[in-house]
């Protein structure tokens, strides 16, 4: 029993080390209010200053039946980076309905890389994978397939959010 005790002693603070995103909160003296820096989730913006718009825009929003039957036959081998800042009007409309898709896409959230930034673009240990992405707006969604760049979505949509993924994993 003492040696059970001792392994989750070892290797419970380990996995959970593993499991956990690396953003701060810090507080924007600009804008007056705190924002998320670094690698995040969907549950760090649920529980999060962010979550009044996440639950607000994720629970209003009804994506197309039609192109999300569509879109589950092209979108499993792709993979998603998104440069959000969760000050920002436009990420916090455009994640929420993003991830109201991805659910009924059945998508692995694990395939999605989530990053957020500051007003000046700078995000943590992202800070050079952010600046290599050349991102200009936020959100910026970009989709890769075989590691090779599809296409982005900036700002916000030409016409929803699931037409235009469906365009771009058309291609």
């Amino acid at each position: 029993m003492r040696k059970i005790f001792l392994l989750c002693m070892f290797f419970c603070p380990l996995q959970l080390l593993n499991s956990q995103n690396t953003y701060i909160v810090t507080y924007d003296t600009i804008l007056k209010q705190e924002i998320l820096i670094g690698r995040l989730n969907k549950n760090d913006l649920m529980n999060s200053d962010f979550a009044e718009y996440f639950y607000l825009y994720h629970e209003a929003y009804k994506p197309e039946v039609g192109i999300i039957n569509k879109l589950k036959h092209l979108i499993n081998d792709v993979n998603i980076t998104i440069v959000i800042g969760t000050w920002c009007s436009d990420s916090q409309e455009q994640i929420p309905k993003f991830y109201k898709i991805i659910n009924l896409l059945e998508y692995d959230e694990n395939k999605i890389l989530l990053i957020g930034v500051d007003k000046k673009k700078q995000a943590r240990e992202y800070e050079s994978l952010v600046q290599s992405l050349n991102i200009e707006k936020i959100p910026t969604f970009i989709f890769y397939k075989d590691e090779k760049e599809i296409s982005r979505i900036i700002e916000s949509p030409e016409t929803t959010l699931e037409m235009d993924m469906l365009k771009i994993l058309n291609k």
